[in-house]
């Protein structure tokens, strides 16, 4: 099935309102299948797969809580076979002694 605007407004907010960056691990369930397969290059080489596994992937790393990671781009994939995402991440800081605690800062 060809990628349409549902999509990319979904993509969108897996990342944003609702999504990892919500603070509830259990906010991108709703635009994952069971069977779903994500593929995260930059935290985890294999490919996650299950929504329970993505889950755990991302709730072990408290994304949401003290991570935002705002989609910069959109593109689809030749075809229109799928949905490629460009986002910049967003760590708050969490080490009391630091001045910079509770900032934010990219990664």
């Amino acid at each position: 099935m060809p990628v349409g605007p549902n999509d990319l407004e979904t993509a969108r907010k897996l990342f944003e309102e609702g999504g990892w960056s919500s603070g509830d691990p259990y906010g991108p369930d709703q635009w994952f299948a069971e069977d779903a397969v994500m593929r995260d290059i930059v935290g985890h080489a294999e490919p996650l797969r299950g929504r329970e596994e993505i889950r755990e992937f991302w709730a072990s790393r408290r994304v949401g809580i003290t991570l935002r990671v705002p989609v910069e781009e959109l593109y689809v994939a030749e075809g229109h076979r799928g949905v490629a995402v460009l986002w910049m991440a967003y760590g708050q800081i969490i080490d009391e002694e630091s001045d910079d605690y509770g900032k934010w800062a990219s990664f």
